[in-house]
């Protein structure tokens, strides 16, 4: 890891000089009012507000957030058993995975609240082995999809998240009796979206569709995916809320994940060499894309702190691997960039560490918290130790 040149002029400066890089760095005060805003878009729209587990695993980050949240969402028994850990006994866990095993069941039932089965398969398969405590839910496919983008499109044509609804449809009136033990509807088919206006059309669909289905349920999940208390104009949300809890008189749930983390944590990162090739100026770092995973699966470029648009000194900021598309972008800088310098990548809270990896072996970000009450303070560091056992040693 590596040792900082010092550049004061952002007020969270003088911490990102304190850290070895890379380093994942957690604000705790950012988290806590995005935390309290989430409550109170919830609070506001008469919603119960869990958070999604699969945005950030990071303990620290668990325990700000389980005080003010009323369960944990979870994608497999292990996420399950680590927020039961954090939450314990009196909130929810929350579980659907497109892969449920008859064997994953004993896990289950120790840790989770609700489960919600992602296709009729599962729910034969599973349901049955499942203790009377957990609530059974099914993961609804409505197949009108409001993400462009077909690689994060849950609602897209052969989707594997979710029970078609008509295929869930013929099902139902098939063999009512089938679903008698289900009380919950989970949906998720929202990723990156800044409105609700697609919302409503969303449930007006479930509606018409299974409508003695949704008569039986007491909860309706609405899943993650959208900026929530960023979105300007709310009132498609509130007009879908209502709906649920006037026409079927049940409980509505939102499970944030990205919109709770996103901007509370930074990738801290020291330049390491600066070189030219034929056209451009390369700043390489000490950390990788392989790091942040989704700014080379979205392609976008992450904000860095004090890159600004159109300054005098351009810069390709590469990652440390020799993968040829480790790069995070062409930035610009009111002063020339130095080794040993350090820049702060932001927006980096949301899958950042649930999703990194040690190709190369370029070691994985240590992990940080901060907050003006409590300071700083290293929450993990990882080693060639952590390393060699991924790969199967054993000495």
């Amino acid at each position: 890891m590596t040792r900082p040149e010092h550049h004061r002029s952002h007020p969270n400066t003088e911490v990102d000089n304190e850290v070895d890089t890379p380093a994942l760095v957690w604000d705790l005060d950012v988290l806590d009012g995005r935390v309290r805003a989430l409550r109170g878009f919830a609070d506001a729209h008469a919603s119960t507000l869990y958070f999604s587990v699969k945005a950030s695993g990071v303990i620290a980050v668990l325990n700000r957030i389980a005080p003010m949240v009323a369960g944990f969402s979870c994608s497999s028994p292990f996420e399950a058993q680590l927020a039961r850990d954090i939450i314990g006994p009196s909130s929810v866990v929350s579980m659907t995975s497109p892969a449920l095993t008859h064997a994953q069941c004993s896990v289950i039932n120790q840790t989770c609240d609700h489960v919600s089965f992602n296709s009729l398969s599962q729910m034969e398969r599973v349901a049955p082995a499942l203790a009377p405590s957990v609530e059974q839910g099914i993961r609804i496919n409505p197949g009108f999809s409001i993400v462009e983008d077909p690689r994060y499109d849950p609602a897209r044509e052969n989707s594997k998240l979710g029970i078609p609804i008509d295929q869930l449809l013929a099902a139902y009136e098939g063999n009512p009796g089938k679903f008698t033990g289900i009380s919950g509807v989970h949906i998720h088919t929202a990723c990156g979206n800044r409105t609700f206006n697609r919302l409503i059309q969303t449930m007006e669909l479930i509606e018409a569709k299974i409508p003695a289905l949704l008569q039986q349920v007491r909860w309706f999940n609405l899943g993650g995916g959208y900026a929530f208390d960023k979105v300007l104009k709310s009132t498609a949300f509130g007009e879908a809320v209502a709906r649920l809890r006037s026409h079927f008189d049940m409980d509505v749930i939102i499970e944030p994940g990205t919109s709770m983390v996103q901007n509370a944590a930074r990738v801290v990162t020291s330049v390491v060499d600066i070189f030219k090739t034929k056209t451009a100026i390369h700043a390489v770092l000490d950390t990788s894309v392989n790091h942040m995973p989704e700014v080379f699966a979205y392609q976008f470029q992450p904000p860095v702190r004090s890159a600004r648009r159109d300054a005098g000194h351009t810069y390709i900021l590469s990652g440390a691997t020799c993968l040829a598309g480790d790069i995070f972008g062409t930035y610009s800088f009111d002063r020339p960039l130095t080794i040993g310098q350090r820049l702060a990548i932001e927006k980096a809270g949301a899958y950042t560490h649930g999703q990194s990896h040690w190709f190369n072996g370029i070691n994985l970000p240590a992990i940080y918290s901060h907050s003006v009450a409590g300071g700083l303070s290293c929450e993990r560091e990882f080693t060639f130790e952590d390393f060699a056992s991924r790969c199967g040693s054993t000495r």
